[in-house]
């Protein structure tokens, strides 16, 4: 029972790193902020016995490193894309307990897809359903810091889009009145 607050109090650092990634409007400072998350919550789902959640967080480790990588040589090859869903799967096989465990894969799946693409907004919004699937899966694993990471991870993703949208209108709307002049 110790181990599973150790975890929790791990978890609680990942809540905090969590919240900092969607609010990078840089996306070489997000997939740095998410590689130091996936190495935390790795820790915690380990834990707190949650062997789905860990294998896909440890699994995320290197992904995150070559999307650094691709992105800094500004070379996002889909190749990347394939070999890491392929690793998601068969861990998700090999982790197998019951029909949750495979909600990590397919947040992981949807948030390699999310990382890989060259548009923060779309990141941010397909993390909206990265966030959901954890959130369930945490639910349903007592993951309480998760629960509470998710939470917090759908609100700061719902702030930074709709100062995305405020600022996308203040641009749309200045232009619109340089034209007028």
């Amino acid at each position: 029972m110790i181990l599973f607050w150790i975890g929790q109090g791990i978890g609680f650092v990942g809540v905090i790193i969590s919240f900092i990634i969607f609010q990078q409007k840089n996306k070489n400072k997000m997939i740095l902020y998410k590689l130091l998350s996936d190495i935390i919550w790795a820790l915690h789902y380990g834990f707190i016995g949650a062997y789905s959640g860990m294998a896909v967080a440890l699994v995320n480790i290197p992904r995150e490193v070559v999307y650094y990588c691709q992105n800094k040589n500004k070379n996002n090859s889909p190749i990347s894309l394939v070999v890491f869903g392929i690793i998601n799967v068969v861990f998700a096989i090999i982790t197998w307990k019951n029909v949750f465990s495979l909600f990590p894969t397919f947040a992981s799946i949807s948030a390699m897809f999310a990382f890989w693409l060259n548009n923060v907004k779309a990141t941010k919004k397909i993390s909206l359903v990265v966030s959901v699937l954890m959130l369930t899966y945490d639910i349903f694993n007592s993951s309480y810091m998760g629960i509470l990471n998710e939470i917090i991870t759908l609100i700061s993703i719902i702030v930074a889009l709709t100062v995305l949208l405020r600022n996308k209108k203040e641009i749309s709307e200045a232009e619109k009145e340089k034209e007028n002049e």
